[in-house]
């Protein structure tokens, strides 16, 4: 049986997203259905939601966003922070503004089990800008977000363009594993879903990838 569907998701508010601060990563390999990245550490802001995928993405999402648009403790503003009030449409007075990034991870709470076909709950994460650690970082004024170091790691990846779905995240899943398998490549956890665009992007211009991690 199919392991059940565990998707990490990326969310953006522009859809200037080359301009955003991205994740560091160096591709180390390229093939003809994928690429093999190999990720830095980095910082994230995560906050975990019941129910899958489909219906949890927007209250997840305006947490996050409300976090780094001020609702936190810090009086500073940064200059260059994102500023979009038509996702959310009013800001917290006084918190300090963080520049968004990308992408944006959502990941299982609880990885499912081989077979496990109950939808877990989900952990999205905002990518930190690179010139924080966790010292400097402003505090959430909400307590469902945790700030914490995601560790280097090396992921496959298969890019996809235009809408997403669920099964379309299956068919680009099933071409990443075929791709894994030919090469000799044992992928091991869930697959992830990273998008590049906020809704406001034209469909045949958003960038989405689908992801595995391997073992070094």
């Amino acid at each position: 049986m199919k392991p059940a569907l565990s998707i990490v998701v990326a969310l953006f508010v522009s859809s200037a997203a080359s301009a955003y601060e991205e994740a560091p990563y160096e591709v180390v390999r390229e093939e003809e259905d994928f690429e093999i990245r190999r990720y830095a550490p980095y910082l994230v802001a995560e906050t975990a939601v019941d129910g899958a995928l489909w219906d949890s993405g927007g209250t997840a999402f305006r947490k996050l966003f409300r976090y780094i648009t001020g609702a936190n403790r810090s009086a500073q503003r940064l200059p260059g922070a994102a500023d979009d009030r038509r996702i959310v449409s009013q800001e917290a007075a006084g918190g300090k503004k963080i520049a968004m990034t990308i992408p944006v991870f959502t990941k299982p709470a609880n990885a499912a089990a081989e077979g496990d076909t109950a939808e877990p709950g989900l952990v999205y994460q905002f990518v930190m800008p690179a010139a924080y650690d966790l010292d400097t970082l402003p505090v959430p004024e909400d307590p469902s977000i945790v700030l914490r170091e995601e560790p280097a790691r090396w992921v496959a990846v298969h890019r996809f363009s235009g809408l997403w779905s669920e099964r379309r995240i299956r068919a680009a899943e099933d071409t990443l594993r075929a791709g894994l398998m030919r090469a000799g490549i044992a992928p091991r956890g869930p697959v992830e879903l990273a998008r590049y665009d906020d809704p406001f992007t034209l469909w045949f211009l958003r960038r989405n990838e689908v992801l595995l991690e391997i073992d070094p």
